[in-house]
């Protein structure tokens, strides 16, 4: 009868034990989030080695604010505001400095939008070898738009035996420490 290689064992919870699931999130101390009741969570941009990881963040980021009660307006709403305000097409970057008072309070009006989310994945990847096999690494911000302020921002990762659980187990840590 062979014994188990508890040298295999060892160097495997090691490494399993290298990468720790983070979530830190930060809240402006002038955020009303009791007044934030609609979210629009623009396209996370892809990072990582997994392809489609940021449209993965963006779905786990959606449904942990809609679990949490915030009702969420379709991508494509905003991408027609920005289409028209800033000319915008797809496969643009869009970052904060685009969201000019005036482009927010359009996406406002238009949308009826109470933030917005922008987010990128810095890190994802999936390896048979570790347990659980997969990690996404992602930081993004929440710009209220009546203030034009980012209210929140979050480094947060997690891991999972899919890239998508790790994906929801990151936003809900993520969204579970705004309400």
């Amino acid at each position: 009868m062979k014994k188990p290689n508890f040298c295999r064992y060892l160097v495997l919870a090691i490494l399993g034990g290298c990468v720790m699931p983070a979530s830190n999130v930060t809240i402006s101390p002038h955020a009303e989030l009791s007044t934030i009741k609609t979210v629009a969570v623009w396209k996370f941009r892809d990072g990582g080695s997994v392809a489609n990881s940021g449209d993965i963040a963006t779905t786990a980021v959606e449904g942990a604010f809609m679990e949490k009660g915030f009702r969420s307006v379709s991508y494509s709403k905003i991408r027609d505001v920005l289409s028209i305000e800033i000319g915008y097409r797809e496969g643009m970057s869009l970052d904060a400095g685009m969201l000019t008072p005036k482009v927010l309070s359009r996406i406002g009006e238009e949308a009826g939008v109470d933030a917005i989310i922008l987010g990128s994945v810095s890190d994802a990847w999936c390896n048979m070898s570790y347990l659980p096999p997969c990690w996404i690494e992602c930081s993004f911000r929440m710009i209220d738009i009546r203030l034009g302020e980012t209210i929140v921002t979050a480094n947060v990762s997690d891991e999972g035996y899919s890239l998508q659980s790790a994906a929801a187990k990151m936003a809900n840590n993520a969204v579970n420490k705004l309400r």
